[in-house]
């Protein structure tokens, strides 16, 4: 997968988990594709203003209306994504450095195996199984919160869902043209909820033996 910028050691860290899930045979690739660019282009986005810039955003009164609509669940997966855009942030610093040190380029397919062991080696080496666990659960848990956001039955989440998207687009991506393509992303993958769920659901229950199957080449 192509990370904003063409940047392969983003594209790594970012696209590992949902490339293997997206080459699964009962895999949507579109969906999964539409949905990593849709993710790229908002991480990418805030990577550049800085944690604090979500945080705050989470203090809208508009979002804390949305969140407190969905309850405890929706303000964890909200914290989790914040956590995850860190540890991704930190994650390809060490990559980078790592490759670098080794003489490694990502952007050649031989490079780009090497970079994945190696990436492989670093999250064994820095991150709890643990932790990467939940944050499997976590994405699993955004997309479901999405597909929620974007496709509710219910009609009085709809009209809040869409004041929020209206008021808080605005202030969460600040640049025009980026906030366009979130816009046009965003419809893509509005209406469709069967779609959206087999996606969550298969991150659910394949993206635990991923990750384990990557701490095990890790720890070798």
């Amino acid at each position: 997968m192509k990370s904003a910028g063409g940047d392969p050691v983003s594209a790594l860290v970012k696209g590992y988990l949902i490339e293997r899930v997206r080459s699964l045979s009962d895999a949507d690739p579109e969906l999964f594709d539409l949905a990593f660019e849709l993710y790229d282009t908002l991480e990418s986005h805030h990577a550049e203003q800085g944690s604090d810039h979500l945080r705050a955003l989470k203090r809208h009164p508009v979002l804390a209306k949305i969140l407190g609509l969905l309850g405890d669940k929706a303000s964890g997966v909200y914290e989790a994504a914040l956590r995850v855009t860190q540890d991704n942030a930190e994650m390809t610093e060490l990559l980078r450095e790592r490759v670098d040190e080794l003489g490694i380029d990502p952007s050649t397919e031989a490079g780009f195996e090497e970079a994945t062991a190696e990436y492989e080696a670093i999250l064994a080496e820095t991150v709890p199984l643990e932790t990467s666990l939940e944050n499997v659960e976590a994405v699993a848990d955004a997309i479901d919160l999405g597909n929620d956001f974007m496709n509710s039955r219910n009609p009085v989440k709809r009209a809040a869902f869409k004041t929020a998207w209206t008021v808080l687009l605005p202030l969460a991506v600040r640049d025009g043209e980026v906030r366009r393509r979130v816009q046009a992303l965003k419809d893509a993958l509005s209406g469709d909820r069967p779609r959206l769920k087999a996606m969550s659901g298969l991150v659910r229950t394949e993206g635990p033996r991923i990750v384990r199957e990557a701490y095990e080449r890790g720890g070798a």
